[in-house]
């Protein structure tokens, strides 16, 4: 039996499958888009699957708790299991990127004139900044489908007749 070369990871993970007719995915795509245009106010148009709702639209906070509300009507199921602070900034991250503002501002300054604080605002840039994860609306289309949160790249999707 032939080996795997050394440097190849072989991920263990199980993936979760959901089964779903196509017609119930269609419409669970375009529930979830026309939810999402009308709690966020975000054009029809500029809606797909690969759109995240921080990063992409900007919807976090109250905008957020608008759309959770209205998906709780609309699906009668929540999204159980997601964690607000891996997808969306806390309060307190805004807070203090605001306080760190004028410290970049004053950074990005001098480092056009002298190498070493360029340095300084990257220390401090990455001191400031959290990396995010991006919930998409193609995880939301895949929550409405498995009545849970699930996010994309941990679910299978097969089509069933």
């Amino acid at each position: 039996m032939e080996s795997l070369p050394k440097n190849l990871k072989v991920s263990r993970h199980i993936m979760e499958k959901i089964g779903a007719k196509y017609s119930e995915v269609k419409n669970a795509i375009l529930e979830v888009k026309i939810l999402t245009a009308n709690c966020c106010g975000i054009k029809y148009s500029k809606i797909n699957l690969n759109k995240s709702f921080y990063q992409d639209f900007k919807v976090y906070e109250l905008d957020w708790d608008s759309f959770l509300e209205e998906y709780e009507k609309k699906f009668n199921s929540n999204l159980y299991g997601l964690k607000y602070g891996r997808f969306f900034p806390e309060v307190e991250d805004q807070i203090i990127n605001l306080k760190a503002t004028p410290r970049i501002i004053f950074y990005k300054l001098l480092s056009l004139f002298d190498k070493k604080y360029k340095l300084e605002l990257q220390k401090l840039n990455s001191r400031f900044k959290k990396d995010l994860g991006k919930l998409t609306v193609g995880d939301i289309v895949l929550s409405v489908l498995a009545k849970k949160f699930v996010e994309r790249k941990n679910v299978k999707l097969v089509l069933t007749k």
